[in-house]
């Protein structure tokens, strides 16, 4: 990720999402981008803080997994309330930042969401991963499975997503 194999001032702009948020040394990822950005460039960034996320009804147990897999590889969960002050340190310049929610409050979301998580989260690579780690067992994953479908069919169920979002120039 901090090999981009472009030739320098290359882009006029760049953007990532819930992509800084997996990369371990944040601060050189972003100077190869503002390497391949040309004078002037901007880029832009919109990366999650878990422990502002939800469901609702609760599934707690489950974000602090989901944070604790993205730390196990060397990510930062909570990256989204970081993002200026890496910028900064990257190099960019006129940065700015704003935080948004993302909702997910019809039915159709809901469901959307449901299956969004059960593809990632409840995938058999993740719990693979997890359970190597020490950080869950299979059977919290199948609990966890278990009230995701509860949560699907709760009249009232919502949830949204924590992100930071920040702009900068080269």
């Amino acid at each position: 990720m901090a090999d981009l194999p472009f030739d320098a001032n290359s882009f006029d702009v760049a953007h990532c999402h819930a992509v800084l948020m997996h990369a371990p040394d944040t601060v050189a990822v972003l100077a190869e981008v503002r390497r391949v950005l040309k004078p002037g460039g901007i880029i832009s960034s919109r990366e999650m803080f878990v422990d502002s996320s939800f469901l609702e009804p609760s599934m707690r147990d489950g974000w602090e997994t989901f944070a604790k897999l993205i730390e196990a590889n060397g990510g930062h969960p909570q990256i989204g309330r970081e993002l200026k002050r890496l910028f900064i340190e990257a190099g960019f310049r006129d940065v700015s930042a704003s935080v948004s929610f993302e909702p997910f409050c019809t039915d159709e979301d809901i469901e959307f969401l449901h299956e969004f998580i059960i593809g990632w989260f409840l995938a058999p690579a993740t719990v693979s991963a997890a359970t190597k780690y020490g950080i869950a067992t299979r059977e919290q994953f199948d609990g966890w499975h278990r009230e995701l479908d509860e949560w699907k069919d709760t009249p009232g169920a919502l949830a949204a997503f924590a992100w930071g979002e920040t702009i900068g120039r080269k």
